[in-house]
């Protein structure tokens, strides 16, 4: 700033003198030309002080040194374990802790499936039930409407919020499975190998007030497949 303001006061004295119109003239322009090639210096010396047409200075990265960076790390939490079910803003969450270790969770629990597995949609169970066969025979029905295993909660938070703690996650865990459970028999599956390739529109079954209505949309509109026996399907081998 110093050299800027000597500069300026230069051109004022040059400026003041009672000179031709040609020393004028050279007065007032060789600071400025001076001025202009610091500046130009600068800029070429030091790119981070660059400034687009945006008005934004622009910053320079050497994305070399970030290509080692550590992923962002999720929460570490401190949960009850005995807890049934957990509320986060409008999400609603359903747990089961099953004997043989783990937990099954299922989130964004609708109506439908709430009154498939017997909790009161107003007034819902809160904590697991302290006998344990009873626990895995809710843990049963919890993976019947899509509740998926996780040999811990941390886990399960890890993985979903892309942080996976040097383990990328298994085919198991980033499928994604929605079931439907007709009146007359039989079951419907829809299966997506993540959560990306979920249809947009796959909040219409969160419409359907009963589970026939469920299926109608699982079987109409997103083409789910038909089971007509559901021991047929694999994906529940030991539940």
């Amino acid at each position: 700033m110093k050299t800027v303001r000597s500069f300026l006061q230069l051109s004022d004295f040059w400026a003041t003198r009672n000179s031709p119109p040609l020393d004028k003239v050279v007065a007032v322009t060789l600071p400025l030309l001076i001025l202009v090639s610091i500046v130009y210096f600068l800029y070429r010396r030091h790119p981070e002080l660059r400034i687009d047409s945006s008005g934004y200075k622009k910053v320079s990265l050497d994305y070399r040194s970030l290509e080692n960076a550590r992923q962002p790390t999720c929460q570490r939490i401190q949960r009850d374990t005995h807890r049934r079910v957990a509320f986060s803003g409008t999400a609603y969450s359903v747990y089961s802790w099953p004997s043989s270790g783990g937990v099954i969770i299922k989130d964004e629990v609708d109506v439908v499936e709430l009154t498939f597995l017997g909790l009161d949609r107003l007034n819902p169970q809160m904590r697991r039930d302290p006998d344990s066969a009873a626990e895995d025979a809710f843990g049963r029905e919890l993976r019947k409407i899509g509740g998926k295993w996780w040999c811990s909660e941390q886990r399960s938070i890890d993985v979903k919020c892309g942080y996976r703690n040097g383990e990328e996650p298994t085919e198991e865990e980033r499928k994604v499975q929605i079931f439907g459970w007709p009146s007359c028999g039989g079951l419907l599956v829809l299966e997506f190998e993540s959560e990306e390739e979920i249809r947009e529109d796959i909040g219409r079954l969160t419409l359907a007030v009963t589970m026939d209505e469920r299926c109608r949309l699982l079987e109409e509109r997103f083409q789910a497949k038909l089971y007509r026996n559901a021991e047929e399907y694999e994906g529940f081998a030991g539940v």
